[in-house]
């Protein structure tokens, strides 16, 4: 059963490199609120809205941390628009580029004020002026419950109706937190279920736990494999020479783990 169980979790943990806010790009925030991919992402979740806002540019960098046990990874990503006049863009004095691996040099980008400086091509207006947009970048987040510490372990049994996430707190972080839950139709006897899930939450303060809202397992069976995601960061909109730019920081964590809803159906071998 645990070779089983730790096949199950390899499969499902394969998924979680996509991207977390997920989103159509034919998506506005002019109504909220929002819906993605995942649920209705309302209006509480502020700054996290501005990602979905279309821009001429953006620049950003993520750290994902895919499974406990996983190393992190943290990876800049870059989109311009065609004839572009934003060129040679900087964070904190190193050039940025596209798919850059920042593992080794990541620790002053979280936790810290960042300085992405932009600089606008020349011309008879800006004279290749540079823009720096300043912002306090949160730290990496990690789940610390449930808790994994290593391989031999079960994946954690988790109560829907006393469900606590857990992970290090930041109390300069004032945008809060992305709570996503994921479920892909996959519960530990072996049986699949065609109807996917996905569900998101909105915490607004970063005080290093919280309790998931039932409802957000109403709809997936009990023994199921699901994934929870955590999501901190910043983001800030500007317009630079006429042309709008998104810039960010952003860090996620997730687990898998098997959702307990019925007490006395629980398999253990």
């Amino acid at each position: 059963m645990k070779k089983i169980l730790l096949l199950i979790a390899i499969v499902a943990l394969g998924s979680c490199n996509k991207d977390v806010l997920e989103n159509n790009d034919n998506q506005t925030i002019d109504n909220k609120p929002l819906t993605t991919n995942y649920a209705v992402f309302d209006s509480r979740a502020t700054k996290y809205l501005s990602y979905f806002e279309k821009t001429d540019a953006f620049f950003g960098v993520s750290a994902i941390k895919p499974t406990p046990l996983r190393d992190e990874i943290v990876k800049t990503k870059i989109k311009l628009v065609e004839n572009t006049s934003l060129k040679n863009i900087t964070l904190n004095d190193m050039i940025f580029k596209e798919g850059q691996n920042l593992i080794n040099n990541s620790d002053n980008l979280f936790g810290n004020q960042v300085h992405f400086k932009i600089n606008g091509q020349p011309n008879q207006t800006n004279r290749g002026r540079n823009t720096t947009i300043t912002f306090y970048s949160p730290k990496k987040i990690h789940i610390t419950n449930p808790a994994v510490n290593n391989l031999d372990e079960r994946l954690p049994l988790c109560d829907a109706n006393n469900f606590v996430v857990e992970w290090n707190s930041d109390s300069q972080n004032t945008n809060g937190l992305y709570l996503a839950i994921r479920y892909n139709g996959v519960n530990i006897v072996g049986e699949r279920n065609s109807n996917l899930e996905r569900g998101v939450d909105y915490i607004e303060s970063d005080n290093g736990h919280f309790t998931i809202n039932p409802q957000m397992f109403s709809d997936i069976p009990n023994m199921a494999l699901v994934e929870v995601i955590l999501l901190r960061g910043n983001i800030e909109v500007a317009t630079i020479h006429g042309q709008t730019v998104k810039v960010y920081t952003e860090s996620h964590a997730s687990i898998n783990c098997i959702l307990v809803k019925n007490r006395d159906k629980i398999i253990v071998q």
